[in-house]
């Protein structure tokens, strides 16, 4: 298993302050996956989601506003607890780490590695002093206060099951094994005390006791719902349900009655007690997770499009929600001298933003299907992009206004296109993968260079060496002569996309990245790996060389940004400021800073020389933004200052015109220009 442990300690919200309670500006952005977890604190003043973007984030109960974001995991989390001290949750993800996290300052008490890997499952005891790892062959750990790793403490006596709980309460694992038969054993003698009844064969896929342990729940692979009365081996209550993302299934603190939901069907909640339903409705959109609050008067649903609702029960009045409303970057294009900087939305809108002219940052929303590929041209006057028509769209820089189209003769996606340097020329994907040059001002095409039968990646022109190149999807790249489209090579070094492909020092040097993490070196006519102080990661996300051909900047897939010199091998900067990967970098025109759009969302700005995050760009919805920097300045948009908060005391509140002295007009000027 392959663990960056410098990402493995970058617990609290870049933006934060060292010390939470001293207050920091948080913007309110959400998650930027797919919420996978929902729970509320001991105390219920607070809520903590977990995400597909490797991400938690701790939500004040009453308000919904955002508190912190802590990050550490390398892959999705998918599962956490708040421990029961109040101030501390343990998570897990696909990285198979478990954080131990202080919530109230965001400080990490303890990490490490699951034992067997991801594929355990995680139980806390009493005060949370205890952790109780199960790997999937039923081998134990067990991780007391004060020890550096888990130690083993037994096996389960059966070693492949489908599900498995554990009550603290009752010190009962509760395990389905392949048959579908459901075995209540021992924790402290690891035998079978009983096993439960049931009407038909059925194999579960989740197990779920409540919280006094008398009561087992079970979810079948053919979407059945069983509550046993664990004391008495019988069946309370059965129910049928479809399927949908993520089975729910929650039971009351007060152990008498259980909240949950299947597919979009219906929410129901029922009493185990007196045998009948509280109340069911049909909920808003798929939901991904559900939690109840202590006192069992409010629950919160996660819903697929990452917003967040909490509701009173059993009324189902809702009491407040979350919507998130940023624009994610998916490129950026900066000009040749640095004036002009173009960043393109996941939502098919574009930013322009431009160096001492009147009107410095224009917003422009297309309403013409996806935006496949961009690109800006090399004096900062134009920009085009391409989208699922085999047309590319010409646009001028000083009012945001479509100039031209260079039509495609038949159906296709420009997946990528490249300005020339010359700017009368554009190349780009046609539909049969190969590339075009398009003259701009006519539309004509002047020349297709042909060889690919496969998604074009990325391409590159060196125009003072005659030379163009294209990667593909499968691995492979490709070298013409501009002149008469000749193929002068084709390389194929890797199954994996190629990622990325950069001339330097006006061609005499070709680098292209795989997504396999394989980064080769094109000198002359020879194609070979790559040696000395280029970096190797395991994979590889985005790709970037600075216009003066000094430094080298490769992503990775660990939230990890390697910086290194070209040509001056004492500078080798390894980067983590993101909660997610880069999936797009570009240097400013004066090779000074490094602006990398994560997966997360927002736009990181690394200063080149010292490796330090200098702020954080996010844009929102309708064209409004952001920017941050470490020491709580910022500069926003007009209606930015409303996806703001300042964070104190664990608590989310306006920004107060006393604390807006942080606020720098032109700071992002400054930064970026």
């Amino acid at each position: 298993m392959r663990i960056k442990f410098q990402s493995l300690f970058l617990a609290v919200y870049i933006l934060a302050a060292a010390n939470a309670q001293e207050g920091y500006i948080l913007p309110q952005t959400g998650h930027s996956g797919t919420i996978t977890a929902v729970g509320y604190t001991s105390n219920g003043k607070h809520l903590i989601t977990a995400s597909e973007d490797n991400t938690l984030i701790l939500w004040d109960a009453s308000t919904l506003e955002q508190l912190n974001v802590f990050g550490g995991h390398t892959a999705p989390v998918r599962w956490f607890r708040p421990l029961d001290d109040s101030s501390t949750i343990v998570s897990a993800g696909d990285d198979g780490l478990y954080i131990i996290t202080d919530y109230t300052t965001g400080e990490v008490v303890a990490a490490g590695e699951i034992p067997s890997g991801p594929g355990s499952s995680i139980f806390a005891v009493g005060d949370g002093s205890t952790l109780i790892f199960v790997s999937s062959g039923g081998e134990i750990h067990v991780l007391e206060e004060g020890d550096e790793e888990p130690a083993s403490a037994g096996k389960l006596p059966l070693e492949i099951f489908t599900a498995i709980d554990f009550n603290p309460e009752t010190e009962y694992f509760a395990v389905a094994d392949t048959s579908g038969e459901v075995l209540i054993i021992s924790a402290s003698e690891l035998k079978v005390v009983a096993r439960l009844s049931r009407s038909t064969p059925n194999s579960f896929k989740k197990l779920i006791f409540s919280p006094d342990g008398r009561y087992l729940a079970g979810i079948s692979e053919n979407e059945l719902i069983y509550v046993w009365d664990v004391t008495s081996r019988s069946i309370v209550f059965s129910t049928k349900s479809g399927t949908g993302y993520s089975e729910q299934l929650k039971f009351f603190h007060n152990s008498k009655a259980i909240l949950y939901f299947l597919d979009d069907i219906k929410i129901a909640a029922y009493d185990l007690v007196t045998k009948s339903e509280l109340f069911a409705y049909k909920p808003f959109g798929e939901i991904t997770s559900l939690a109840i609050a202590p006192g069992d008067k409010q629950a919160t649903t996660a819903y697929f499009d990452r917003s967040v609702l909490q509701w009173r029960i059993p009324d189902r009045m809702v009491l407040n929600k979350f919507e998130p409303s940023t624009d994610k970057v998916k490129a950026i294009h900066v000009d040749r001298v640095g004036s002009t900087i173009l960043f393109t939305t996941l939502s098919s809108s574009f930013h322009i933003w431009q160096k001492a002219q009147p009107d410095q940052k224009k917003y422009l929303q297309t309403w013409d299907g996806l935006v496949l590929s961009s690109d800006i041209s090399p004096s900062g006057e134009f920009f085009g992009y391409g989208g699922a028509d085999d047309n590319i769209k010409i646009y001028s820089i000083a009012d945001a206004t479509e100039i031209s189209m260079l039509g495609g003769e038949k159906f296709g996606f420009v997946n990528s296109m490249k300005w020339c340097k010359n700017e009368n020329m554009i190349a780009s994907e046609s539909p049969e993968h190969s590339v075009v040059l398009r003259d701009v001002s006519s539309g004509k095409t002047e020349k297709t260079f042909t060889g690919p039968k496969s998604m074009i990646t990325s391409i590159s022109l060196a125009t003072e060496k005659g030379l163009i190149a294209a990667g593909t999807i499968l691995g492979e790249v490709f070298l013409w002569k501009l002149a008469d489209a000749s193929l002068v090579n084709r390389f194929t070094w890797s199954g994996s996309p190629v990622v990325s492909i950069e001339f330097i020092d006006e061609g005499s040097m070709m680098l292209a990245a795989s997504e396999d993490g394989k980064l080769v070196m094109l000198e002359g006519n020879s194609l070979k790996e790559t040696a000395g102080n280029l970096p190797v990661l395991d994979a590889v996300t985005s790709m970037a060389v600075s216009p003066d051909n000094r430094y080298l900047a490769l992503a990775g897939d660990y939230n990890e940004i390697r910086i290194t010199g070209l040509k001056d091998s004492t500078l080798n900067r390894s980067v983590v400021v993101s909660f997610g990967a880069a999936d797009w970098m570009v240097f400013s025109g004066d090779s000074r800073y490094l602006l990398a759009s994560s997966t997360d969302g927002s736009v990181y700005i690394i200063d080149v020389a010292t490796g330090n995050h200098t702020g954080t760009l996010t844009f929102f919805n309708e064209g409004e933004w952001v920017l941050v920097t470490p020491d709580n300045e910022f500069d926003c948009s007009e209606g930015g200052l409303k996806h703001l908060r300042l964070i104190q005391d664990n608590r989310a509140g306006n920004i107060p015109p006393g604390e807006q002295v942080m606020y720098k007009k032109g700071l992002a000027e400054m930064i970026l220009f």
